[in-house]
């Protein structure tokens, strides 16, 4: 990110997660083997008080240790969205009893998780047998961000938030992230939590090598004055596949983390540098081929570039010139008359259909036939006050959403564009 522009994108607060600073390393496969499938089969079965003393006994943990490990297991459990994370803990003795709150009924549990069925069906409807698994995990990345908005009343903390109410805190898009890969994907994940930062991400498996992956952090949001914007069609990738390393020192670093589970830790760099990672817009695939658009520092244009997951190879197929001008900075007390000031930054979004992507500048939609070659300008904006367009998506088939506004400190206007 640019140094204007870091001003302006949200540092996103997480959820307060309900675990302790104790650490879980010790206790890590009980955790997961034993307290979670516990803690879920009780719950589904709706059990009011879910036994837990064999296992508190077999691994003779205390009071205070099974409090902070419940946390843990309930964080491995996506499928409790029925469930509040406020969790009590009964101990008379030798025996152990855990309390849920319960904030559905059963037959408002049953028409939730059909909601929540088909938005995960939606999501996976769009991944092709010849994905690799990077491509997979880029997929569902970059869907959640174009699909969800960060929860600034920081009320939702849970999977089905993010996939059917779409909107949701960091706890929230990680539980969505793990469920799908996990149960849908079959690419292993879990949770990655730090009390310092307030914020929860992921850990995911590629072959036999870890990674971090901070759906949230990728989802930026434009603060203006305690005021947010989504920013349409807009994914950051720094947070996507990162070494231990490289997480230290992204634009917002991740420090004093744990991770809820006994593995190894990340010390893999070979996607630290991978040609996505300055890219702000959505990965579109056609094939084996990935498509995004990037700056170009030398040409001062936007690239439209093609990467094969394959071959590992990269081309630029388009070069666009557009710029996109501030009307006041960030704090408000400037004015720039239009043309005179550019962002470094670029706002344009992309998306595919049919052999065809579809990609903005600030002032033109266009798309480009990938079998011709041949570039079509479908739209111009003509609004009043210079307003640019800052991101765009499809919302149905022969649709597309368009983001508007003055400059990126503006909230977003809409409108839907029908392609014939």
């Amino acid at each position: 990110m640019k140094k204007l522009i870091r001003k302006v994108i949200a540092v996103f607060m997480a959820a307060i997660l309900a675990a302790s600073a104790l650490s879980v390393t010790a206790f890590a496969d009980a955790i997961s083997d034993e307290l979670a499938p516990a803690l879920l089969e009780g719950a589904m079965n709706r059990e009011k008080n879910i036994d837990i003393s064999t296992i508190v006994q077999k691994n003779k943990w205390s009071l205070a240790e099974v409090t902070g490990l419940l946390a843990n297991a309930y964080l491995l459990c996506p499928e409790l969205f029925f469930a509040s994370n406020t969790i009590t803990v009964n101990s008379l003795g030798s025996s152990y009893y855990v309390i849920l709150d319960y904030t559905m009924t059963v037959s408002q549990y049953n028409t939730a998780k059909k909601k929540l069925d088909a938005a995960v069906e939606k999501i996976v409807s769009g991944i092709t047998s010849t994905m690799t698994d990077v491509e997979k995990l880029m997929y569902v990345h970059d869907y959640l961000i174009l699909n969800c908005k960060y929860d600034y009343t920081r009320s939702k903390y849970d999977m089905y938030d993010c996939l059917v109410d779409r909107s949701a805190v960091c706890q929230g898009y990680s539980l969505a992230y793990m469920y799908i890969l996990k149960n849908y994907l079959d690419i292993d994940c879990t949770i990655v939590y730090s009390d310092a930062m307030g914020h929860a991400w992921n850990y995911v498996k590629l072959g036999k090598k870890w990674y971090h992956v901070d759906v949230t952090k990728d989802d930026a949001s434009t603060v203006y004055k305690n005021n947010s914007y989504d920013n349409l069609g807009f994914v950051m990738h720094e947070n996507f596949l990162m070494s231990d390393s490289f997480a230290k020192r992204t634009s917002q670093p991740h420090y004093n983390w744990e991770v809820i589970g006994l593995y190894p830790a990340a010390t893999d760099t070979t996607y630290d540098k991978a040609v996505w990672r300055d890219s702000n817009s959505p990965l579109v695939f056609s094939g084996k081929t990935g498509y995004y658009v990037i700056k170009n520092e030398e040409s001062g244009t936007e690239d439209i570039c093609a990467y094969n997951f394959g071959s590992n190879t990269n081309k630029t197929v388009l070069r666009v010139k557009s710029k996109w001008y501030a009307r006041r900075n960030e704090n408000g007390s400037q004015t720039y008359e239009y043309g005179k000031y550019s962002y470094k930054q670029i706002w344009s979004s992309l998306a595919y259909r049919n052999g065809k992507l579809y990609f903005n500048t600030n002032k033109n939609v266009y798309s480009y036939d990938l079998t011709t070659k041949q570039t079509k300008k479908l739209y111009t904006l003509n609004k009043e006050n210079d307003q640019q367009i800052f991101g765009m998506m499809f919302s149905s088939a022969d649709n597309l959403r368009i983001a508007y506004r003055a400059d990126i400190t503006y909230p977003e206007n809409t409108l839907s564009l029908r392609l014939k």
